[in-house]
């Protein structure tokens, strides 16, 4: 018998309402992670998330300097190149439901190389 992964535990309440808090309960759980990370491992942090809903951005900058829009538009002058990550490198269930069902797994991601 095979153990399913519960790595989203699916909402008891479908409720407008209940789905509104569990997308501000994860929001603020988030920032509290990127701003933990910022803190324990001296990096400057950049948040940003968007409701596909409603169009409404969440922002999280850790940096005093305002650059960082900017830096976001230029990503292939920056050196060195950034490493882009996709859904797929982080929650690796994706990419094994997709060939379950005779879908590709090769990440799509750019890991820095030229």
């Amino acid at each position: 018998m095979s153990k399913k992964s519960s790595w989203v535990k699916k909402r008891h309440s479908e409720t407008a309402q209940a789905k509104a808090q569990q997308r501000h309960r994860r929001k603020r759980g988030l920032f509290k992670k990127a701003a933990e990370f910022w803190r324990e491992c001296e990096s400057e942090v950049f948040l940003a998330v968007q409701v596909r809903k409603t169009g409404q951005m969440h922002i999280l900058n850790s940096s005093s300097r305002s650059q960082w829009l900017h830096t976001l538009a230029n990503l292939t002058s920056c050196f060195p190149l950034p490493i882009q990550e996709t859904m797929e490198d982080i929650i690796p269930q994706i990419c094994e439901r997709s060939s379950d069902r005779g879908g590709d797994r090769a990440s799509t991601g750019n890991k820095g190389t030229t």
